[in-house]
């Protein structure tokens, strides 16, 4: 079991005060750093743009199956 008032500890699953301050302070200091804030948005816009291309894949080689995936995400998107 991880110490309980560290970054660790929340990662591990405690949702104590201590561990999520820790956890924030965390947080706080690794968004401040500008190199790996880069590499974050840089990660989210290749995921991005591999499931698009994943979904263009979908829609050209089984458009039965890719119009089933559709429908349903339009709408658990309107039900919000």
């Amino acid at each position: 079991m991880a110490k309980c008032g560290t970054n660790w500890g929340y990662i591990s699953g405690c949702r104590c005060d201590d561990c999520r301050k820790a956890h924030r302070d965390y947080q706080r200091e690794y968004l401040s750093r500008p190199e790996p804030r880069q590499k974050h948005i840089a990660r989210a816009a290749f995921r991005n743009r591999v499931a698009h291309q994943s979904m263009m894949w979908l829609k050209k080689n089984n458009p039965e199956q890719y119009y089933k995936i559709y429908d349903k995400v339009k709408k658990e998107l309107a039900d919000d």
